[in-house]
């Protein structure tokens, strides 16, 4: 199985940077179609290059604001998904306990300030508050709903009924923090449009300048052609420049959305739309492929004993041993908190699986080394594994075995 495309390049690319195409095209019309092409060539010039900065800069605030709302729903969606499948079960069962416990391992989801669960009848089944957060007045929080889309209800099915649902609520503080960031970035690349275009405004301006001697050995009919030859490549080599720009933001906004900010491995947004489409293609091509779910053992107690810091520094050690070992065969994904998924491409069969699952304690036979601690801290994992088709044939019998037998050893 090849590594699938990034779905979210693709949707970003279709429903952001199309209309940064349409307002370019509607810039290049303006210019070429309207009333300004009666004036003089320097008033005309300078109009055409107010109207190219405008259409830049409102194309530019079009693109990282569609780009901030479309990452900012996805981390809700993945949110919302990722804890309707995780209560599903204790839902179902009236178990309060068990949708309490799982809500409290949410903490991982960064962006995330409120999450309630509803039975089926409407009413709010448990509900969870990030920690230090305080809950807003209704009126308050409805107007920044309203503003920021700050939330996304999910129904939670079984089969084709209904038994409750999600409603998740992002951080207000979070979401004006990357909506600040999204502003300077737009802020930013409109100043370099505008100072592209002035220097080109410019260069075409005394490009038309000659001496009086050179002046007089060209045809007075060569001149505007020259000119305006010169000025087509200076606005070109500056659009040129803006679209390296533009591809170089969208790069780290992918990379941001797709990778997780501690380990740099792909984050659990990610590991959502590649499992999808690992799904879909083992069905559609007959092809196998594997699920791996890694638990560390002690991470609490060290995060406990030795502080958040060291706790960071064992998750990055962590992910790269991972990394490390399974470069080529599969990806590694930060799932949540101490927890790491591996997805395992084309499978021969069932034993290779679990062979790669019992290698996988012995990468930390080797006690981890941090910086701020003297003795090396040992770190034991606990994993399962799954095997599609043979484990099952959906995402939730899939995951829910691999799940399984990554507990059974955690408890042995």
């Amino acid at each position: 199985m090849t590594t699938p495309p990034l779905a979210l390049g693709r949707r970003l690319r279709k429903s952001v940077l199309r209309p940064f195409h349409w307002l370019a095209l509607v810039g290049v019309r303006l210019m070429l179609a309207s009333p300004l092409a009666g004036l003089p060539i320097r008033t005309r010039r300078r109009w055409e290059a107010v109207l190219l900065t405008v259409t830049g800069v409102v194309a530019v605030v079009g693109v990282t604001m569609g780009s901030w709302r479309a990452l900012n729903q996805e981390m809700l969606q993945s949110a919302a998904s990722s804890t309707a499948y995780m209560v599903e079960e204790g839902l179902i069962h009236n178990d309060h306990a068990a949708v309490h416990n799982t809500l409290r391992r949410l903490s991982w989801f960064s962006g995330v300030s409120s999450v309630r669960v509803y039975d089926a009848e409407g009413g709010v089944f448990e509900r969870w508050h990030s920690a230090g957060v305080v809950p807003r007045d209704e009126d308050q929080q409805r107007f920044l709903n309203r503003m920021l889309d700050m939330e996304i209800y999910l129904p939670i099915m079984d089969g084709e009924h209904a038994v409750g649902g999600v409603l998740v609520t992002a951080h207000a503080e979070h979401m004006l923090k990357t909506l600040r960031e999204a502003l300077l970035l737009s802020g930013i690349l409109s100043g370099v449009l505008a100072l592209v275009i002035f220097v080109a405004y410019r260069r075409m301006r005394h490009g038309r300048r000659k001496p009086a001697s050179a002046a007089a050995a060209v045809p007075p009919d060569a001149m505007p052609a020259s000119a305006a030859q010169g000025a087509h490549a200076s606005l070109l080599e500056g659009m040129l420049n803006f679209k390296s720009e533009i591809d170089t933001a969208y790069t780290r906004l992918l990379f941001q959305a797709t990778h997780d900010a501690l380990t740099r491995v792909y984050n659990r947004f990610y590991f959502d739309l590649f499992f999808e489409h690992a799904m879909n293609y083992g069905r559609e091509n007959d092809e196998r492929f594997g699920l791996i779910f890694i638990d560390c053992n002690r991470f609490k107690a060290i995060n406990d004993q030795h502080g958040h810091l060291c706790g960071d520094q064992v998750l990055q050690e962590v992910a790269r041993r991972l990394n490390e070992r399974f470069e080529g065969i599969g990806d590694v994904f930060r799932y949540g908190g101490d927890e790491f998924a591996v997805l395992i491409h084309t499978l021969l069969d069932d034993a290779y699986l679990q062979t790669l699952v019992d290698e996988v304690p012995r990468l930390f036979d080797e006690p981890i080394r941090v910086e701020s601690i003297d003795e090396p801290l040992s770190v034991g994992v606990a994993c399962g594994g799954a095997c599609y088709p043979t484990d099952g044939n959906t995402a939730r019998q899939l995951m829910h075995s691999a799940d399984g037998r990554m507990y059974d050893r955690k408890e042995r």
